[in-house]
């Protein structure tokens, strides 16, 4: 099949990129600045034509979000427009659409990043089309990488609410094959991937220090105050290794229901895929030196 990806450089957009490509797809990746032959220009939420489906995708794989403005009206403003441009663009030129969404989007997101993608999610008929939810991507890029640089700068970990929000995680390989499987499948609907049994937010930094050989130290935060201070801090244009957006998701993180299981994979647990993840970012390390 011919299957195009939106944010295709980026850490999810790359893997989903290696994984079609492997599994004998023709890949177009849609970027801002193309590079190679089967790249297309391609940045929300203006530059979204239909000159872009010229190849005649089979799939478009939307997994490109944009997060370099530092006004959040300029964020959802692109995110919206952009998405949903792609959404009307698709339905006319009849090619499907995954869209990769994020647990934190559903009716009660307070978060930016939450409300833009659940907002996108109700605009896309999952009758035609799919919707996929991964909890936290563990690997070696994105949030997790930014989470991994934090602790290793502080040595000590930062819990807002007790730390007893529930967390659920899919390793980044399981996700690819996920995604991979069902596009082939010709699957509908929404779809949540993630290992079943959530953790706390406590005990992932627990196995995450562990993994960096650091000591188990944490410090407790009211969140409320910390969500406050935070966003008068943005007001200013000073910004901390935590937003107000980070904080808003975790204060309304909620249970769910995993998909994974029902397609025939054993997600790999958390602690595989943190050892997994940092034993890639030691040896990359190490290559570089």
């Amino acid at each position: 099949m011919k299957i195009a990806v939106t944010g295709a450089n980026g850490f999810i957009g790359q893997a989903l990129c290696d994984a079609l490509s492997s599994a004998g797809h023709q890949v177009f990746r849609w970027i801002r600045m193309p590079e190679r032959s089967n790249d297309r220009r391609f940045s929300m939420p203006d530059n979204i034509t239909e000159s872009l489906f010229a190849d005649k995708p089979d799939w478009v794989i939307h997994a490109a979000y944009v997060t370099q403005f530092k006004r959040a009206e300029a964020t959802w403003e692109a995110n919206i427009k952009g998405s949903m441009r792609l959404v009307e663009l698709a339905e006319k030129q009849g090619a499907k659409m995954l869209f990769l969404s994020s647990l934190s989007a559903h009716e009660d997101a307070a978060s930016i990043y939450g409300r833009s993608k659940f907002m996108v999610e109700s605009a896309i008929d999952l009758k035609r089309h799919l919707v996929v939810k991964p909890g936290v991507v563990v690997g070696a890029g994105g949030l997790f990488l930014r989470m991994i640089r934090i602790l290793q700068r502080l040595r000590f970990a930062v819990l807002f609410w007790g730390g007893d929000q529930p967390l659920y995680h899919i390793a980044l390989n399981d996700l690819t094959h996920a995604c991979v499987q069902l596009i082939e499948q010709n699957a509908v609907g929404r779809h949540h991937l993630m290992e079943p049994t959530p953790y706390t937010v406590k005990t992932l930094y627990q196995i995450l220090m562990q993994a960096l050989s650091l000591k188990p130290r944490m410090l407790a935060l009211p969140g409320e105050c910390s969500l406050s201070i935070v966003r008068c801090l943005e007001k200013m244009h000073l910004y901390l290794p935590i937003s107000s957006e980070n904080l808003l998701g975790l204060k309304h993180a909620r249970l769910f229901d995993s998909d994974i299981e029902t397609m025939g994979i054993s997600p790999i647990t958390l602690s595989d895929a943190v050892s997994e993840t940092i034993a890639q970012l030691r040896k990359t390390t190490v290559h570089k030196k």
